[in-house]
């Protein structure tokens, strides 16, 4: 029997007749070494929160001393919040919601509950009676999937937001 070597594989004479292409072997191996190198990298970017939660998704904006929390990354129809954090020691706290932002969500339930809700122009206001830097939390569901942008103000403080929906 007979020995060749080709880049490092050993190809040894047999007595059957067998097709051996050791260059598409190599070539399978390459593409292969690939897709493993992408699959580690969409569970990295998964497990930092680029399709969901995670740290790459959550986001703070800051706007006169009131903070805003989110999640950049959504899903459709999956539970999403947002969660104020205001810097009134306590009186009347209002958060005026545009509609183009809320016709893309449903708010299923808000924490605490307002005192009242109007609406007032483009705006949907929720009126709080707040306390000790009230924490006010908005839980919603995404209604339409891809790149959502929104106006929202609490007192004369605006956020404006950014997020991406997943299909």
């Amino acid at each position: 029997m007979s020995k060749n070597t080709y880049a490092g594989i050993e190809n040894t004479g047999h007595p059957l007749k067998l097709d051996e292409d050791i260059p598409l072997h190599i070539k399978g191996w390459k593409i292969q070494k690939v897709a493993w190198t992408i699959i580690g990298l969409f569970l990295l970017l998964a497990a930092i929160g680029l399709f969901g939660a995670g740290p790459l998704s959550y986001r703070t904006i800051n706007a006169n001393g009131d903070i805003l929390e989110y999640e950049h990354f959504g899903r459709f129809q999956g539970q999403t919040q947002l969660e104020f954090t205001l810097n009134k020691e306590s009186g009347i706290a209002k958060i005026a919601f545009s509609l183009a932002y809320l016709d893309k969500f449903q708010i299923e339930r808000i924490f605490p509950l307002p005192d009242k809700t109007e609406t007032l122009g483009h705006n949907i206001i929720y009126t709080f009676n707040v306390t000790d830097r009230a924490k006010i939390i908005f839980y919603m569901v995404p209604q339409k999937a891809g790149s959502i942008e929104g106006t929202i103000t609490v007192n004369k403080s605006v956020f404006n937001l950014s997020q991406f929906i997943y299909p």
